[in-house]
């Protein structure tokens, strides 16, 4: 069986979130894993980067602008492997006039 983590952050105009995952249970994955990362924005100009490890999987990848809960498979952006102990960090960068909401839901399945 498989872990979920979401993550609803809002960001400032111009502003970054260095990690929406801080803090989180697996932040650190706890076993070999597939992680499938769905994203979607409020508004249009919120850019994702994400890293697995010390492999950049996704850099300033513009998302979706559904102002919805991320689906799986519709909104996933990227898909990695990770081993026991790599750290899952996703930047958020907003580029938009207004405060913008990003969604974020990680799928880690065990292999």
């Amino acid at each position: 069986m498989g872990q979920f983590l979401s993550d609803v952050r809002t960001v400032a105009i111009g502003g970054t979130v260095d990690n929406v995952l801080t803090g989180k249970f697996s932040e650190f994955l706890q076993e070999d894993a597939k992680i499938s990362v769905a994203m979607t924005a409020e508004l249009a100009s919120l850019f994702a980067s994400v890293i697995i490890g010390n492999e950049l999987l996704v850099d300033g990848q513009e998302l979706g602008n559904t102002n919805a809960t991320p689906r799986n498979p519709e909104d996933v952006i990227v898909q990695g492997f990770g081993q026991k102990g790599d750290r899952i960090i996703i930047k958020l960068r907003n580029a938009n006039a207004a405060t913008n909401d990003g969604r974020t839901a990680i799928f880690i399945e065990p292999v």
